[in-house]
């Protein structure tokens, strides 16, 4: 039997830091790409994320039926906003322990956490409210704001890029890409809640979303090799939500990654093996590679170069030349591979 329910979209927001005061909305399905991303003093704009309440309809499955925005004459909106940074305080991504010394409890903690508390705002076109309540080590540090707009959405803004030891330290010898003590960011994520309170009706909860921001992204065309969606999908298909396709889709399902792949070749001297004619670049192969009666040595040629991740420990390729493959990212196990392809 169908269900009706308030639900927020989307599900899951994208935030950009930028150090600019000024703003602009992230991708949208009905609007044009904004042209002018930096302000006058040409700081970078932030990019922000905007909620919105839907009354949905879904079936037994829960695909979804039908789908309403709830305007203001459908209903007040009453948002809820929590927005943290644990990265101080969070497990170290090389080696065991925690960053900083810490424990793992919330309250022993609690000077290495930025939380900017629990934010509410309701109504249409809401003035700003900086979310600056959170400290580390006793400095305040302001994760972003939020403000609703003449529909009475619901607006987030993050930080502004701000990266730095506290307290202040003259040197930057021994930072890394990812574990550094003493210093804190102000990107940040949380929990997005929504009430809404029909005319003369009752207060009903909506389904809840959530907010990622991020660092800007100043190469837009060129993915990460493992993207969020892969992540959530990943993570569906283990939660038995959602089933692997069977068999996968070259054009779908693989090709969308090799593509990333390729497209390293502009962000990165350790993947110049996928560029011009060298045997890397994968762009050149595509109607071979997606083609299921083609001979399998062209695929094969692909699989040799990659590291199967499904085996524990996680094997070396079989490509005997070294040279030939793929580079390896960075990860709990990061190393010197990366030197390997700077001659490719």
């Amino acid at each position: 039997m169908p269900t009706t329910a308030f639900e927020i979209h989307p599900a899951i927001g994208i935030a950009r830091l930028g150090a600019s005061e000024e703003f602009h909305f992230g991708p949208q399905p009905d609007e044009p790409s904004p042209n002018d991303l930096r302000d006058a003093a040409q700081n970078l704009k932030r990019q922000v994320a905007r909620f919105r309440v839907f009354q949905c309809t879904r079936d037994d499955s829960g695909h979804l039926v039908s789908a309403a925005e709830v305007t203001p004459s459908a209903g007040t909106i009453a948002w809820r906003v929590h927005l943290v940074n644990r990265k101080a305080a969070s497990p170290n991504f090389i080696g065991s322990g925690r960053r900083n010394g810490a424990t793992g409890d919330d309250n022993i903690d609690i000077n290495l956490i930025i939380d900017a508390g629990v934010q509410t705002i309701t109504g249409i076109s809401q003035p700003i409210i900086k979310l600056d309540a959170g400290k580390f080590r006793g400095k305040t540090v302001r994760l972003g704001d939020i403000r609703t707009d003449a529909q009475g959405r619901l607006i987030v803004c993050g930080g502004f890029g701000v990266s730095e030891p506290v307290p202040a330290q003259p040197s930057t010898i021994g930072l890394n890409f990812a574990d550094n003590e003493g210093w804190h960011d102000d990107t940040a994520d949380g929990l997005i809640e929504a009430t809404v309170t029909p005319p003369g009706g009752t207060p009903q909860k909506a389904r809840s979303g959530w907010l990622i921001v991020g660092p800007p992204d100043f190469a837009p065309e060129s993915q990460n090799l493992v993207t969020l969606y892969d992540v959530a999908f990943q993570a569906a298909v283990d939660a038995r939500r959602l089933t692997a396709p069977n068999p996968p889709s070259f054009v779908r399902d693989i090709q969308r990654v090799l593509r990333r792949a390729v497209n390293y070749q502009w962000v990165t001297r350790a993947a110049q093996g996928h560029s011009g004619h060298r045997p890397g670049n994968f762009a050149e192969d595509w109607d071979a590679l997606a083609d299921p009666a083609h001979p399998p040595m062209e695929a094969q040629t692909v699989l040799k170069r990659l590291r199967d991740a499904s085996k524990n420990p996680i094997p070396k390729p079989t490509e005997q030349n070294i040279r030939k493959w793929m580079p390896r990212l960075h990860d709990e196990n990061n190393n010197d591979n990366a030197i390997i392809y700077k001659g490719l």
